[in-house]
């Protein structure tokens, strides 16, 4: 669910980079079905350290925590009913290499080795590489700005995926170059908790 989650950040279009060091939006996510076309929703909150840093909490309709810190991943949902037990899923970050879609996103919004890029009034389109394509499960994305393309006026991102899967992502109340300890993106599994690997 949450692998299919991305945001973007532009600190200038020409030269400098794209993503920010740091980041933290609220997000709504809708994922739409190839088969059924039905769409549901998800909404949260992102935080975002560069280099490989990235924190997603889920807070409707289901909780959940999503934590990569470029070395190991934590998903987490916890107990439905009060004394039940949580579940955490702890994996190499290699095998779910969401953090990598956003580092990569550093090179900005100009053709580079990962992606091309072509602009047309206030959407940007990005058809990945084939090699990041294939490591991402992504074909291709498209950045809705409000006006110009910055990153503070990023209104919808929607990536392609390869089986036809659509996700449309809207942003608000976006911070850059929040301060973080690298504790923020680590998670302490707490008590009665079913650890899955």
């Amino acid at each position: 669910m949450l692998k299919s989650v991305i945001l973007l950040s532009v600190l200038s279009f020409n030269s400098f980079a794209f993503l920010p060091n740091s980041f933290k939006a609220n997000f709504k996510q809708s994922i739409e079905s190839k088969k059924s076309k039905r769409k549901r929703f998800i909404n949260g909150t992102v935080d975002y350290l560069y280099p490989g840093h990235i924190k997603f909490e889920v807070v409707a309709p289901d909780k959940s925590t999503y934590i990569s810190n470029n070395v190991k991943t934590w998903y987490y949902r916890p107990p439905i009913l009060e004394g039940e037990p949580g579940q955490v899923t702890i994996q190499d970050a290699r095998t779910n290499p969401l953090h990598s879609l956003f580092d990569v996103l550093k090179n900005g919004l100009k053709t580079n080795d990962s992606y091309k890029v072509v602009t047309k009034d206030k959407i940007a389109f990005l058809e990945f590489e084939k090699s990041f394509s294939k490591k991402l499960g992504i074909d291709k994305a498209e950045i809705l700005f409000k006006d110009s393309l910055e990153f503070s006026k990023i209104e919808k991102i929607t990536l392609h995926y390869e089986r036809g899967k659509s996700v449309e992502l809207f942003f608000s109340d976006i911070k850059e170059n929040p301060s973080y300890d690298k504790k923020f993106f680590e998670f302490v599994t707490p008590p009665k908790t079913t650890v899955v690997n």
